[in-house]
């Protein structure tokens, strides 16, 4: 028995599973290649979009997306096992069976489904992207694992002041006695959703079903909630048959994948505005060289068969007017605008309707709409760091690595791996280095050195 045991134990043999930083330190060269076959032309802003991926590698956590994604018909060792659910001891739970030895056995092997039944694992909401977006309340219960219709879950959580529908949550608050406040209050009143309706009723279940929320507020209870999605972490390698191929196919035809998509994205943020400034759109002709910035030659200059001609400078207006619009409208997307923000700058900016009409058509004063449009136009320019999203942040990654907070917001040499993660991360969320150095205090050469030392370790 024993030496048939040894001879199961040998056939199995441990795989390691790389993190983000090892993976993008092996494949370098190779990610490199796959952004630059993308391009065709404009080479030299392929850089760009290196770093950009490489960023979005390290922040959505790649490696943990494509292990509980497509790895989790793999087995571990109860060692790992344990490490993927925090500490939490399997050895006397019942709840979950080896695959293969006893639960006494440290060599014992678990399946990875098992152990995400066990912690009740919901990939979607482990992994969802806080967008600062509104979503809608069937959503918002797929996400913190209610059953779908269960309002009343909703209704609790917002009396608990958990949750707060869009209605609270697209304005300014200024306090206990704020007026909008009272007019969110109202509102839902009339839509038979305030706290003193029962949300399952035939006429307040169609209203909930339609309620708003900002996803911001789903941040506390993605992990951890109700006992579901208690995984900690990746772990440090899985257990395979000997003679069994490696994970690299996998692992890379994935990775393709994000970074194809990363490129997409930054294609689509390219402005041609500047490229087609300089074209010449005389009788459809593209001179490729030009003596000045109102004349072009057609054909070679040094031939005797080129002919010189002017520079229609209003010919490209056009085009450059709807690229202007196409750059706002790509900006309007991004901005954390609520719906009425949104629609106000649709109709007022791009439909070219009056405040009078757009406030007539939302049953709302001329005053009220342009205050809206205002606070639109000022979350659209805004491009500053906001005291309380980099103390949330750093907050988070000085808990994860059991550092002082302290220390870490005051001094940006304490520990260099978790300022390369912290301001990686606020990088790649769009803050510039001139903003994140207004709002820590830091010179923007050293936040420079370390986004760039975070992108070189990556």
């Amino acid at each position: 028995m024993e030496s048939k045991k040894k001879v199961e134990e040998s056939d199995y043999v441990p795989i390691q599973i790389p993190t983000n930083q090892m993976f993008l330190v092996r494949w370098y060269a190779w990610t490199n290649k796959k952004v630059l076959s993308c391009y065709k032309r404009d080479r030299e802003r392929a850089l760009d979009s290196v770093q950009n991926v490489r960023l979005r590698l390290l922040s959505k956590d790649f490696i943990g997306r494509w292990f509980y994604k497509h790895l989790t018909n793999d087995l571990v060792d109860r060692v790992q096992a344990e490490k993927i659910l925090d500490g939490y001891p399997i050895k006397f739970n019942s709840g979950i069976t080896p695959v293969w030895g006893s639960r006494s056995d440290a060599g014992s092997l678990y399946r990875i489904s098992d152990l995400l039944a066990l912690s009740k694992f919901d990939y979607r909401s482990y992994f969802y992207s806080i967008q600062n977006h509104t979503i809608d309340s069937d959503l918002v219960l797929e996400l913190l694992g209610y059953e779908p219709g269960h309002y009343s879950a909703l209704q609790s959580m917002y009396r608990q002041g958990r949750l707060k529908p869009s209605e609270f949550t697209e304005h300014f608050c200024s306090g206990s006695a704020c007026e909008d406040c009272e007019r969110a209050r109202i509102h839902l009143k009339e839509k038979k959703l305030s706290l003193a309706h029962d949300w399952l009723s035939p006429e307040s279940r169609l209203q909930a079903k339609k309620l708003r929320w900002n996803d911001s507020q789903l941040r506390p209870y993605l992990r951890n909630w109700r006992s579901r999605n208690f995984i900690k972490c990746v772990p440090d390698y899985i257990m395979r048959p000997r003679g069994d191929i490696g994970i690299d196919a996998g692992l890379l035809k994935y990775a393709e994948k994000v970074i194809r998509n990363t490129v997409a994205n930054d294609f689509k943020s390219f402005s041609r505005s500047d490229d087609l400034s300089m074209l010449v759109l005389d009788s459809r002709k593209n001179p490729e060289y030009a003596d000045g910035e109102l004349l072009a030659w057609d054909g070679d200059e040094d031939s005797e068969n080129a002919t010189r001609i002017i520079r229609d400078t209003s010919a490209h207006l056009e085009y450059a007017a709807f690229e202007n619009k196409r750059d706002l409208n790509t900006l309007l997307e991004r901005a954390p605008l609520t719906i009425n923000e949104r629609r106000v700058i649709q109709e007022v900016d791009f439909g070219e309707k009056s405040i009078r009409e757009v406030a007539s058509d939302m049953d709302l004063s001329a005053v009220r709409v342009n205050k809206i449009r205002q606070n639109a136009i000022e979350k659209m320019s805004d491009k500053s760091l906001p005291k309380e999203e980099y103390v949330r942040l750093a907050i988070e990654v000085a808990t994860r690595r059991g550092i002082d907070l302290n220390l870490f917001l005051t001094d940006i040499s304490y520990d260099s791996d978790a300022s390369m993660e912290l301001y990686a991360r606020l990088y790649d969320l769009g803050y510039s280095i001139e903003s994140i150095a207004d709002t820590t205090g830091f010179y923007e050469s050293a936040i420079s050195t370390v986004i760039v030392d975070s992108i070189n370790v990556a």
